[in-house]
């Protein structure tokens, strides 16, 4: 065999070998040519308008590809041109996404709350939801981060609320008339609920005691849990609840509710 015969076997069986071989990779970030540890992003919310939303968008096959992350927020004072500090209501919309599919968490934002989730990606939107009393519109900036790994073990949910969500309850005797249907909210991954009962005059009068207020999940027709909320207990959410029903069996007193639902993650 001549000696170009013996390259040209040599250049076929590695072109064999090669070509047949699997092969393996890890998408690398383009900008940094190694794989990302984490994704940031920063932005100016405007106190009393939804508008503009913060953003962020992260794809994990340039980190280790589906598996556990965590959200994390931040939200900066918002103060007047005196130096006074306003209230703010800020909420987030997370979808994590695999495969084309997506699931959904939207929770109350306060500084440090954390959000975890398993997924190849996921889309972060910020948004500011204060109910304005009066003040004039004014900024602060809010932040997310993302990077690999659970959050840390809390006995506590993200939360979920909304400016609507305080519901009086007048005198009566669990009568229609004494009651208040909530709905279940869809979509936002919710898992529990904690219902704060307090006087609607809250400094008036006493709290409820144990018995004058009833707690009940329904799927529209049917009892499928029913509690008392005075008790204090965040109660996990039966399969097919649409609705929260809570009634007032005090003949004498109004009692004004608070719904914080518990958002898994």
């Amino acid at each position: 065999m001549t000696n170009i015969s013996r390259l040209l076997t040599i250049l076929f069986g590695a072109v064999l070998f090669f070509g047949c071989a699997p092969q393996y990779y890890q998408e690398e970030d383009d900008n940094m040519g190694q794989q990302r540890q984490g994704w940031s992003v920063a932005g100016e919310l405007v106190r009393g308008n939804p508008d503009p939303k913060v953003g962020l968008q992260a794809d994990f096959k340039l980190a280790k590809g589906a598996d556990f992350y965590t959200v994390e927020f931040s939200v900066g004072e918002c103060r007047t041109d005196t130096g006074g500090v306003l209230n703010t209501k800020v909420r987030a919309t997370i979808r994590w996404k695999t495969e084309g599919n997506y699931v959904q968490r939207i929770v109350n934002v306060a500084n440090g709350l954390t959000v975890s989730g398993t997924a190849e990606g996921v889309e972060v939107s910020i948004e500011d939801t204060t109910a304005l009393n009066g003040f004039p519109l004014t900024s602060y900036v809010v932040s997310a981060t993302v990077t690999p790994g659970n959050r840390p073990g809390s006995p506590f949910d993200p939360r979920l609320n909304d400016n609507g969500t305080t519901v009086a309850v007048s005198p009566g005797a669990g009568v229609a008339s004494t009651s208040a249907d909530i709905d279940v909210p869809i979509d936002a991954g919710v898992k529990s609920v904690l219902v704060s009962v307090t006087p609607v005059t809250w400094s008036a009068v006493p709290l409820p005691e144990v018995g004058e207020v009833r707690a009940v999940f329904t799927d529209g027709t049917s009892v499928l849990f029913a509690w008392d909320p005075t008790l204090f207990n965040q109660v996990p959410i039966p399969p097919g609840a649409r609705k929260l029903h809570v009634s007032n069996f005090n003949t004498t007193t109004g009692f004004a509710c608070w719904v914080n639902w518990g958002v898994d993650g």
